[in-house]
């Protein structure tokens, strides 16, 4: 879930629509600079699906500490194991390539996670990071027998699921894929977060097995969010997403925070994109 506030209310944004909002920029990707996916259905289909496993758990959001709906930085492990595991699954199940892209993203979260890590820790934060890392080694062997479904190689040395540039033209593709995915992803959250929450993102590959580039990215005082240099086909993306709008108001239990959203109208809200 993606709150973003407006007044005295909360919109709330669904993790899988987010996703969809990066899967419609990916379709825009290419131009004299940068080169547009390939596989490009693949790709679309991994960038727009990733969080396809989301929306049981937006339906009934948990609170957080301040009787809130927790939203995507406060979501507890077993939550977002849970909706990762169902997101590669489902992509997987359809597109062996955009599952592997799935895979990797997925995996990268569980890793930031682990890295993120202070000692000493808790209990309970042992308990934590042990699941993540018990997810990260499913994914590796998820992602072991997707590459051998495709025909890519399993033999070469991975470094977080990906190997060294140069190694492979497969897996050159496979990085700059893979890049693009989390780069798109990160400047969906900042259009549905509604605040800048990255000014730099990237790298991602001009073309695969060549240079690779950071973007910069601001916001105007209309919204609309600019990004340099310009990646897309078009010189403007215009995008829409829909969000329920609730009083932003703490509420005593699950119940009654699921029973506001269940009689929230929905609306569309209409972002941007420019040079």
């Amino acid at each position: 879930m993606i709150l973003r506030r407006r007044r005295d209310q909360f919109l709330l944004i669904a993790q899988h629509d987010h996703a969809l909002i990066a899967g419609q920029m990916a379709k825009c990707v290419g131009n004299a600079l940068f080169a547009p996916p390939v596989p490009y259905q693949a790709v679309v289909t991994a960038i727009a699906q990733h969080d396809c496993g989301w929306p049981d758990q937006d339906a009934l959001p948990a609170r957080n500490p301040q009787n809130f709906p927790a939203h995507v930085f406060e979501t507890e492990p077993d939550v977002a194991l849970k909706a990762w595991t169902a997101s590669v699954e489902k992509v997987a199940g359809t597109d062996p390539y955009a599952g592997l892209l799935v895979s990797l993203h997925a995996m990268a979260l569980a890793a930031h996670a682990v890295h993120a890590r202070t000692d000493p820790l808790s209990d309970k934060d042992r308990q934590r990071f042990f699941k993540f890392n018990r997810f990260i080694h499913c994914q590796i062997e998820i992602q072991e027998q997707l590459r051998s479904s495709l025909g890519m190689r399993t033999d070469l040395p991975l470094r977080n699921g990906l190997a060294e540039p140069g190694r492979s033209p497969d897996e050159d593709l496979l990085l700059a894929n893979f890049r693009l995915l989390q780069f798109l992803d990160q400047l969906s959250l900042i259009l549905c977060f509604d605040e800048l929450l990255f000014e730099q993102l990237g790298p991602i590959n001009l073309r695969p097995g060549g240079a690779s580039q950071s973007l910069r990215v601001d916001r105007r005082p209309d919204g609309t969010v600019r990004v340099d240099p310009w990646p897309f086909d078009a010189h403007r993306i215009d995008l829409q997403i829909p969000a329920k709008a609730i009083p932003a108001s703490p509420c005593a239990t699950d119940a009654q925070l699921h029973a506001i959203i269940g009689a929230a109208a929905t609306e569309t809200l209409v972002m941007c994109l420019s040079r």
